[in-house]
């Protein structure tokens, strides 16, 4: 068995199931201490707004992996089912909404995104570069596809 490396951060967990919980719990809270004989209506359009500000910041974040490679493979993870591409397949990785990246995988007949969190500890010292694990995986890709490895 080889060992696996692992791209996308170990926040990945906390930041698809728990961030959300926290925002759902912040407005519950914000309601609860509202007066609402006092404030008859007032407080709709903020009611809307963290339902919107909700949405808009956690719909495409929702389908974030958790992501790692061996020698042969791509697994990929959503912490219920895991699944498996050979790194031959994987297209491309590109950096997606500035803290994200999204690899793409030939699957079947189609073409399938993986979107996943980049490690905080790299991001925080480079913020606008590529990252070293980024780096490390394209020359894995690059090895495979040219058969030396």
């Amino acid at each position: 068995m080889t060992k696996k490396k692992r791209l996308s951060s170990n926040l990945t967990l906390p930041y698809k199931f728990i961030v959300p919980l926290i925002l759902i719990g912040l407005a519950v809270l914000f309601n609860l201490l509202i007066d609402k004989d006092a404030n008859q209506g007032y407080f709709i359009p903020v009611n809307l707004f963290f339902l919107l500000f909700f949405l808009v910041a956690y719909l495409p974040l929702r389908d974030l992996k958790k992501v790692e490679y061996d020698r042969e493979n791509l697994i990929v993870s959503n912490f219920i089912n895991t699944e498996r591409f050979r790194l031959r397949d994987v297209i491309k990785i590109k950096r997606w909404l500035f803290f994200f990246y999204k690899i793409s995988v030939r699957h079947d007949t189609e073409t399938k995104k993986i979107k996943f969190l980049s490690p905080a500890r790299e991001r925080m010292f480079k913020p606008f570069k590529k990252l070293d694990s980024i780096i490390k995986f394209e020359k894995k890709l690059d090895e495979t596809k040219n058969g030396s490895c």
